[in-house]
């Protein structure tokens, strides 16, 4: 790979060869864009802001996505907007730190935005969770939570103002009685992989400070910081991306989009120049990705489960039940949605979003596999638009057939469910880092990879393209830091192989045609993919402390007369074989 390990080394260290710092003016139409993001949801939004604060005023911006920042319709409103604290993810305790540490840093950064936070004892302000009897130990979940108690207390030395959201460290961590959760049943039929049935109940209840923010904040606050940075940024709204590849005339990409035109009632087609791109489209990102060859990509296995959450009304005697979720492994989860997001359906209560896992995951597909290609029919029917009435109407009673599962499951646990009116669902998709061919047995395994969140779904695909799926909205915040960190080591790197590709493109003898345009285009392609290879041999050689040593170093022992040469044979024994031809 021919990136430069930004893990060890951050690249402010590279700002004397920084492309930005003798840019044009933004107002040039004609000149490409340095940075696109595809995506308004938390990850594109924290990745625009990252980009609009480090790339500086004279950086041109574009931020693209179908319907516009935070919408509705974005796959960012299927979250819980949650500030994941840990225990859910008890099972494998590098996860349950992760999630700690970056909601600690997120709380810190955003504690204003906390939904109720004048009223730390409201439902959306504490979470309960309950470990089942047959997931962990009681000696085992009780040292795991005295060690994210441990570790939230240490985290606040260098994040004090989350204290302000999660309270002292005493009381990060409540032991609940059995009387504090009498809407629990006693005991809950649990049906195993194998089809058996088995009587549990809840070895451990826990409450914690997690919480949830306030959606509506962050859209006034991105859109204040996005207003602020209109000279550097543009706003793309309205355009669905139908291709990615890469640019035949410069070092970069060409990103195709259709929008719809309202004066002529129309679909217009448009494309946009960029040096670099961010892929941030999150259930789209896959297919978005698929469109474009990449010859150095991040090519971890990861699997995409497609999962169905249920939107109800609060019974009455659930109005002060906190958000409910048991755990580990296939068990259920209900989470308290406040009135404010749920005002259209007047129910003073809010709402639940509820999960049965063994129904919610309605099937997985591999990373990459665009939906009309899912092998899985069903699966396919099921999260596919579609495109026929008789089609939707069999796909809407399908899903809610499924829905009505859920509440079935769900209710087990918590009886007084089964009183909640269904009032819609909702098909999110969740990115894992990991082969599960197994299937549904996964959700079975305490420790398998379905049960964890360790990566921060950063993949760098090709030089200056990095996808970013997020995983989690509180990963987001911090992981865009480092998405921009990568693309700025990537414009060194893409600055230096550009001049390079122009200075031998101006040794090389092509008559500058349209009939020799293709040709010029072949040959930058193929010398842009020789001097990445190049530039990896270079990297394997040094420490990755020594990057402008080694980009410099790289520069020189490129000799441009030799590869000139080379290419000017290759280009005479083309034209030969095209005039035998004709």
């Amino acid at each position: 790979m021919y990136t430069l390990s930004h893990e060890q080394k951050h690249p402010e260290g590279l700002s004397s060869l920084s492309m930005f710092k003798n840019s044009k003016n933004v107002a040039d139409p004609s000149r490409p864009y340095d940075l696109i993001i595809i995506g308004a949801g938390f990850s594109g939004a924290f990745t625009t802001e990252e980009a609009c604060r480090v790339l500086g005023a004279q950086s041109k911006i574009g931020l693209i996505d179908r319907y516009g920042l935070l919408s509705p319709e974005s796959s960012s409103q299927n979250e819980c907007f949650k500030l994941h604290l840990g225990p859910h993810y008890i099972s494998d305790p590098q996860t349950a730190e992760t999630c700690l540490r970056n909601s600690v840093e997120m709380a810190d950064a955003f504690y204003e935005f906390i939904l109720d936070k004048d009223n730390n004892r409201a439902p959306s302000r504490r979470g309960r969770h309950y470990l089942m009897s047959n997931s962990h130990s009681v000696e085992y979940i009780k040292k795991e939570c005295e060690k994210l108690r441990a570790l939230y207390e240490e985290l606040l030395r260098d994040f004090p103002k989350a204290r302000e959201v999660f309270g002292h460290p005493k009381d990060f961590i409540t032991y609940l009685d059995r009387e504090d959760y009498s809407y629990v049943a006693s005991n809950i039929p649990f049906q195993n992989e194998d089809g058996e049935t088995q009587s549990i109940h809840v070895s451990v209840a826990i409450e914690t400070p997690e919480c949830q923010i306030d959606i509506h904040r962050f859209k006034e606050y991105f859109n204040t910081v996005f207003d602020r940075n209109r000279k550097t940024l543009d706003l793309l709204y309205g355009r669905t991306v139908t291709r990615v590849h890469h640019a035949q005339d410069f070092v970069g990409y060409i990103i195709d989009t259709v929008r719809f035109d309202q004066l002529t009632q129309s679909f217009v087609q448009e494309s946009v120049n960029t040096l670099s791109v961010v892929n941030c489209a999150w259930q789209n990102i896959d297919e978005i990705d698929s469109t474009i060859n990449f010859h150095h990509s991040d090519n971890r296995p990861s699997t995409i489960r497609a999962k169905l959450l249920v939107k109800t009304s609060v019974p009455p005697s659930l109005a002060s039940m906190n958000t409910c979720i048991f755990s580990s492994g296939p068990h259920a989860s209900l989470t308290r949605v406040p009135a404010e997001r749920s005002s259209s359906i007047g129910n003073e209560f809010g709402h639940l979003l509820v999960t049965f896992e063994p129904e919610t995951n309605i099937g997985h597909f591999p990373s990459g596999t665009p939906l009309y290609k899912i092998e899985d029919e069903r699966l396919k029917r099921l999260i596919m638009r579609a495109k026929l009435p008789v089609t939707a109407d069999e796909q809407t009673a399908e899903l809610t057939k499924i829905s009505q599962k859920i509440m079935e499951g769900a209710a087990h646990y918590v009886p007084d469910l089964s009183e909640a009116e269904i009032i819609g669902y909702g098909i999110g998709f969740v990115k894992i880092f990991a082969e599960t061919s197994s299937g549904n047995r996964y959700l079975y395994e305490l420790t398998s990879p379905i049960h964890q969140r360790r990566e921060n779904g950063i993949q760098e695909r090709d030089l200056c393209y990095v996808s970013f799926s997020g995983v989690k909205m509180t990963y987001s915040f911090h992981a865009a830091q480092k998405v921009i960190a990568i693309q700025q080591v990537h414009f060194v790197i893409s600055k230096s192989i550009n001049s390079i590709v122009n200075t031998l493109l101006s040794k090389i003898d092509i008559d500058n045609n349209s009939e020799s345009s293709k040709i010029r285009s072949a040959i930058r392609y193929s010398l842009r993919e020789y001097l990445l290879t190049e530039f990896q041999k270079m990297t394997s050689r040094h420490s990755p402390e020594a990057s402008e040593d080694i980009l410099q170093n790289w520069v020189n022992d490129i000799n441009l007369d030799e590869v000139a040469h080379k290419y000017s044979d290759q280009l005479s024994a083309h034209n030969t074989w095209m005039s035998i031809r004709k």
